[in-house]
């Protein structure tokens, strides 16, 4: 079933987002938010990608009060971790933070728009990529994000519940570092995910020698 996006016109984007048509126009233009050209030149935006930056704002506000206060250790490894069922994301960042410690940076975002706007913003250590997302699906997130152009030198595992042969072939060639099959089997999950904290661990430490 073709189901066609909703799209919203910059006024009614910017009354979401809090912001001004103008603000709209120019997040259009650089890419911030995307959105297609009328012939008559107005801008038409996708209701979900502005609902995820809605989001995304809303979370970087809460940063940026939690910025005011006393600092401490920076985060050693950042995550990010791209879900759309929110209780199975909680899933995987309970299992993350139990592997790699309290310290780790966690990034949470739940459908193809938001990973777009996160990768844009910020690179993280490793990407936890469900393939299966509203909005944008995970391989067009790698490709837009430049992973497998030698753009991206993040750690990738991409999590599942169906994947042909054909795209997990294509996927590992990308540079993907692991492909797991849902549902998860939380040993070994967590034995990769330790194999991988302890090579990224070992990689940082190498970049600062």
């Amino acid at each position: 079933m073709d189901v066609r996006p909703q799209l919203l016109t910059c006024t009614e984007a910017a009354t979401l987002l809090g912001v001004s048509g103008r603000t709209v126009r120019r997040w259009c233009n650089d890419g911030t938010l995307p959105a297609i050209v009328t012939e008559g030149g107005h801008h038409r935006l996708d209701e979900a990608a502005v609902w995820s930056l809605r989001a995304s704002r809303g979370r970087r506000a809460v940063l940026r009060r939690q910025s005011s206060r006393p600092k401490t250790a920076a985060p050693t490894l950042r995550c990010l971790i791209v879900e759309d069922d929110p209780m199975q994301a909680a899933a995987l960042a309970r299992l993350v933070q139990r592997v790699g410690g309290a310290d780790i940076e966690m990034t949470i975002e739940y459908d193809g728009f938001g990973a777009g706007l996160a990768l844009g913003r910020a690179l993280p250590d490793l990407l936890l990529l469900d393939l299966e997302l509203p909005g944008l699906d995970g391989l067009r997130v790698l490709e837009r994000a430049g992973f497998g152009a030698g753009l991206r030198p993040m750690r990738v595992v991409v999590h599942t519940g169906k994947v042909s042969e054909r795209d997990r072939e294509a996927l590992l060639a990308m540079g993907v570092d692991a492909i797991w099959d849902k549902p998860l089997r939380p040993d070994q999950a967590r034995s990769a995910l330790r194999a991988l904290f302890d090579a990224m661990t070992a990689q940082n430490s190498a970049s600062v020698d």
